[in-house]
């Protein structure tokens, strides 16, 4: 049986070269070195998060770069309550869109696909039903995080806003 390639591979556009052909980490793959480190996080969960509307939170996350120098991989751990959000986190740059994403699993049985842009030094995760925005600083030590969330993709609300600082 022959399958529609289109159905496999999305909307992507043709690839520039031969989809197997050797790939060299890009300036594009470089600049997610930003996310690199060891961060304490915390911050507070707004009125509408679904878990702990108003709760304190507190955690860490930590991103490495896989082998390869093409993605970076990232854990998190941060509680709320009485309650966890753990998940990992892959960040990368797709050539062939020209474009970068992150793909993040969670303790919560949820597996969110988010496109990603980058301008300076913010960065803006986009998804079906959340969205957030990540601001570095000038020193690269730290960052301001603010989420929303949606139930319908149309109509945002609050979830929470975490500030982070690298180092253990």
């Amino acid at each position: 049986m022959q399958r529609d390639q289109s159905s496999i591979s999305g909307t992507r556009r043709a690839p520039e070269s031969h989809p197997h052909a050797l790939r060299t980490p890009s300036r594009d793959h470089a600049a997610l070195a930003m996310f690199v480190g060891h961060w304490r996080v915390d911050g507070r969960n707004a009125g509408a998060a679904p878990n702990a509307p108003n709760a304190l939170v507190a955690g860490e996350q930590v991103y490495e770069w896989l082998a390869g120098g093409f993605f970076v991989v990232g854990r998190w751990s941060r509680r709320f309550g009485d309650d966890a959000h753990i998940g990992t986190s892959v960040l990368g740059h797709e050539p062939d869109d020209d474009a970068y994403f992150a793909h993040h699993y969670d303790n919560l049985g949820y597996a969110r696909e988010y496109v990603v842009s980058m301008r300076d030094r913010v960065w803006t995760f986009t998804g079906r039903y959340e969205r957030a925005t990540i601001a570095f600083s000038s020193d690269g030590a730290s960052f301001d995080e603010v989420w929303e969330l949606s139930k319908d993709g149309m109509t945002w609300h609050p979830l929470c806003e975490l500030s982070g600082r690298r180092g253990r």
